[in-house]
C-alpha cells in the first residue's frame, strides 16, 4: 500500500508530529509512505532522518483568518472584495502546481492521497485528478479554535469535503461539531496516537531534572495565539501566587507574546511567568515541571494534553471541545470551567497536595497505555485505508 500524506506547514508541532507517528506504525503493515511538503523546514529533516520519500511544493491552505471589517459600508465591501481577490489567487497557483504533483504522485505510484490535516484542500484536487481514493484527516476546530474560514461558500465546503472516501477526526467533539454535514458512514474517529508502547515505558523510567528551588512549575505548550489561552493562565497566575509565592508558569510555543508580556507587567508577575520560545522536545519541558495545563476551550483533541499523561504529569484543562474526552475529572487530572478563577483554584489545589497530583500523573501515564499508543493509532488508520481500498492493493 503506497500513500501520498500531504501536510500543511512544516514545524514540529501537533498535526506533525502526529504525521510522523503515524508514518512509523504504519510500517508493521507494509505501507510505504510519501509526503508532500509546502516547503523545507523541520518535518522535512525528520523525513530525512527515517528515509522516508518527500517532495516540495509551495502549494497554499484554502483557509484564511476571519477577519472584522470597520468603516462604512463601501470600506468594507471593498476590503471583502480584496479577501476574495487573495481566495481566488491562492486557488489559482494550487491548481497551477496540479500538473507538476500528479506527475510526482504518478512517479511513487501511489493508491490513495492522505491530507492530514482540514486546511487544505490540494489532496482533494490531487486524488480528484488521479482518480485515486482520498482520506482527509481533520484536526482542527477551525473558526472555533484558530478563527479559520474556508475560501469558498459553506455549501461548496461542504460539497467539497463529502467528497473525502473516508473522514477521520481526532475527537467526538470534532466530528459532532464541524462535520455534521459529512455521511456518517465516512466518518472515523480516531485519536492520536502519542507515544509507542516501548516509548512509553522508557518514559516512564526518566529521573526529572533536580530544581534549583522548591518551585511549583506549570507549564503550558502550544503555539501563542489568543485561542490557546495563555492569558487566562497569566492571570490565574496572579490568583495563585497571593497564596503561593512559589509557584511558576512556563509558556513554551512561538507566536507574538507583546500582550501578554504587557500583561505580565501589568500583574507583577515577571518572576514568576517566563516564556521559553519553542521546545522541541516536549517531554524535556514536561519532565521538569509538576503540572501541565490546557487552556484551550475549543482544542480538537489536545496532543500536549496526552503527552503530559504520558509524562505521568496531572493536566489542567478547560472542561469543553475535546479534552473532555481525554481526562477524567479527578481521576487522570482536572477539569475546570469558567476562566482565571477557577483556574487558579484547581492549581491550588494541585499544589497543596503534591502526593495527589503525583496520583492523578500516574492515572494519566496508564490512560495513555490504554487508548493513545502509536500502535492503537496506526492500527485504527489502517483498518480504514483497508476500508477504502478494499481489494484495489
Amino acid at each position: 500500500m503506497k500513500i501520498a500524506f500531504i501536510t500543511h506547514y512544516t514545524e514540529l508541532y501537533g498535526a506533525n508530529r502526529s504525521l510522523l507517528g503515524l508514518i512509523g506504525g504504519l510500517k508493521q503493515y507494509g505501507v510505504e509512505a510519501h509526503v508532500l511538503v509546502p516547503k523545507e523546514g523541520d518535518i522535512t529533516a525528520e523525513l530525512k532522518k527515517i528515509n522516508i520519500p518527500y517532495a516540495v511544493f509551495s502549494y497554499e491552505s484554502w483557509m484564511t483568518e476571519k477577519k472584522i471589517f470597520p468603516g462604512r459600508l463601501h470600506y468594507r465591501l471593498m476590503q471583502r472584495y480584496e479577501i476574495y481577490k487573495e481566495a481566488k489567487a491562492r486557488m489559482k497557483r494550487n491548481r497551477s502546481l496540479l500538473p507538476q504533483i500528479i506527475a510526482q504522485l504518478n512517479s511513487w505510484k501511489i493508491d490513495l492521497v492522505y491530507s492530514n490535516s482540514s486546511v487544505i484542500s490540494i489532496g482533494y484536487l490531487a486524488a480528484k485528478q488521479t482518480n485515486k481514493k482520498h482520506v482527509w484527516h481533520f484536526r482542527e476546530m477551525g473558526m472555533l479554535d484558530y478563527k479559520l474560514s474556508p475560501d469558498v461558500n459553506p455549501r461548496t465546503y461542504r460539497r467539497i469535503t463529502n467528497t473525502a472516501d473516508a473522514i477521520i477526526a481526532v475527537s467526538r467533539y470534532l466530528a459532532d461539531t464541524i462535520l455534521m454535514h459529512v455521511d456518517p458512514a465516512k466518518k472515523h474517529v480516531i485519536y492520536n496516537g502519542i507515544i509507542s508502547k516501548n516509548g512509553l515505558e522508557e518514559l516512564s523510567r526518566m529521573i526529572p531534572e533536580p530544581k534549583k528551588d522548591n518551585a511549583f512549575t506549570f507549564a503550558l505548550l502550544g503555539v501563542i495565539q489568543e485561542g490557546k489561552g495563555q492569558d487566562t493562565a497569566i492571570r490565574a497566575m496572579a490568583l495563585v501566587v497571593q497564596r503561593h509565592r512559589n509557584a511558576q508558569l512556563l509558556i513554551a510555543g512561538n507566536g507574538k507574546t507583546e500582550k501578554l508580556e504587557a500583561l505580565i507587567d501589568q500583574l507583577e508577575l515577571s518572576d514568576h511567568v517566563h516564556f521559553i520560545g519553542y521546545v522541541e522536545n516536549p517531554y524535556t519541558l514536561m519532565n521538569s515541571s509538576d503540572v501541565v495545563l490546557m487552556c484551550s476551550k475549543h482544542e480538537a483533541m489536545g496532543r500536549v494534553t496526552v503527552e503530559a499523561m504520558a509524562a505521568g504529569k496531572p493536566v489542567i484543562g478547560y472542561n469543553g471541545g475535546g479534552t473532555t474526552e481525554l481526562i477524567a475529572q479527578e481521576k487522570n487530572g482536572l477539569l475546570y470551567s469558567g476562566g482565571e478563577k477557577e483556574l487558579a483554584e484547581s492549581m491550588v489545589r494541585l499544589i497543596e497536595n503534591p502526593l495527589w497530583a503525583r496520583e492523578l500523573g500516574a492515572n494519566g501515564r496508564q490512560t495513555v497505555a490504554e487508548k493513545f499508543t502509536v500502535e492503537a493509532y496506526a492500527k485504527n488508520v489502517y483498518d480504514v485505508l483497508q476500508k477504502v481500498l478494499g481489494s484495489r492493493v
